[in-house]
């Protein structure tokens, strides 16, 4: 979910296991050569989720840590063609954390039906990211050493 700390924290967890990191906002945002913001406003919530989807099935199987935008998790064949080749890990916040670190939702690109409330958003992809990840990390409190640490533990753990 928007908020959470994907990219800090994938950042992080890339340097700590020095391997790549990637951020599939970012090789959408190169790809298309517009904001997330203007593709959903351009092309519409169908477009951009299937622009995301498409862009994580190119996606070669490899050793990074690759942070997604959270609505991928709505696109089944996405999801499963990251699992086939690494571990998915879910970074989860209080609502009321999300919502002050989201700050204007106008602001993020939330791949979202406009009318959603935030809550609903995050209640109805909370059952989604459950069902996918091996790797779950409560992150309201933590700091991203903590959250690192943790996904670091729990991975070595399976």
């Amino acid at each position: 979910m928007a908020g959470v700390g994907k990219s800090t924290v994938g950042q992080a967890l890339a340097q700590r296991l020095e391997l790549p990191f990637i951020d599939t906002d970012d090789i959408i945002i190169r790809t298309q050569q517009k904001s997330l913001k203007t593709i959903l406003h351009e092309s519409g919530l169908a477009a951009f989720r299937q622009i995301e989807a498409n862009t994580i099935l190119e996606l070669p199987p490899q050793r990074a840590i690759i942070s997604t935008g959270g609505s991928v998790v709505y696109d089944h064949d996405a999801m499963e063609h990251l699992r086939s080749f690494t571990h998915v890990v879910w970074l989860h916040a209080d609502t009321g954390v999300i919502l002050e670190r989201m700050g204007d939702r106008t602001d993020r690109g939330l791949a979202s039906e406009g009318e959603k409330s935030i809550e609903a958003i995050i209640e109805e992809r909370n059952v989604l990211y459950s069902r996918y990840a091996e790797v779950s990390v409560e992150c309201s409190h933590a700091t991203v050493d903590d959250i690192v640490q943790s996904i670091c533990q729990q991975l070595e753990s399976q």
